[in-house]
């Protein structure tokens, strides 16, 4: 295995961990998966980052994952020099699209709106809403 192939698959890895580890917490089926929404300080910041930061940077990982396998890697004889041309323009059209959210990743100052937010984190943002606390803490989820 060459040196190119072997950080194709380092970053493939890395991609796939942070699309994955993010549906988990988007998925929210336990108190643990839920838990970045009861950060007590820098909620806004966690929030930005599962929502936006982390599957912009795990699509932006499988992308430049794509961009960086050489021809016929791993003994693929499907990976000619064609399909891999056709493949790194796809990889810039999507690293190009994903510097959108990326963006607004980055402007703290920009609301999130709730449509971004998966069902079980609205009703969280809206009973925050409807009753702040005192507390920075927030209450312990009932698993359902």
């Amino acid at each position: 295995m060459s040196e190119r192939e072997l950080m194709s698959l380092v970053i493939l890895v890395l991609g796939l961990s942070f699309v994955i580890v993010t549906a988990w917490a988007r998925r929210g089926r336990s108190y643990r998966s839920r838990s970045w929404m009861y950060t007590p300080l820098g909620a806004m910041w966690t929030e930005r980052m599962v929502i936006l930061g982390a599957p912009t940077c795990g699509c932006g990982l499988l992308a430049l994952s794509a961009m960086t396998l050489p021809p016929h890697a791993f003994g693929l004889e499907l990976l000619t020099p064609d399909v891999l041309a056709v493949t790194t323009i796809v990889a810039l059209v999507a690293l190009g699209v994903l510097a959108f959210p990326l963006l607004y990743w980055v402007l703290v100052f920009i609301p999130v709106p709730d449509a971004f937010y998966p069902r079980w984190a609205r009703q969280v943002r809206r009973d925050r809403r409807l009753f702040p606390q005192t507390s920075p803490s927030q209450p312990r989820d009932r698993d359902d």
